[in-house]
């Protein structure tokens, strides 16, 4: 283990392996609401998906009636407001911010 560490900094140093960190576009950072006020979210900000098709999502949410944890799975046939969670995707919410749980009100 410590031999790669040592070999993979000389690599590093000598330039023979480069490495690239990119700053995420401006469009990418999401403003979450400060606690108590609102502020429109994009779904993708709100959830990730992963290669089953479930929606996971990034931060504790209320949506209606329901209280989803951060990193809670659900279906893409659950439906929101009548509608399939997977048809809300490229979609904006209303988001408010109630100490940490963010409550979609629209």
């Amino acid at each position: 283990m410590k031999k790669r560490l040592i070999i993979g900094l000389v690599a590093l140093l000598t330039g023979c392996v480069n490495i690239a960190i990119d700053d995420p576009a401006p469009s990418a950072q999401i403003e979450l609401p400060q606690k108590g006020k609102s502020n429109l979210v994009s779904f993708e900000s709100l959830f990730t998906e992963d290669t089953e098709g479930h929606f996971i999502s990034k931060y504790p949410l209320k949506i209606g009636a329901v209280q989803l944890g951060e990193g809670i799975r659900i279906g893409s046939f659950v439906t929101i407001s009548g509608t399939q969670i997977e048809a809300l995707q490229g979609t904006q919410f209303n988001v408010i911010n109630h100490d940490g749980v963010l409550e979609i009100i629209q």
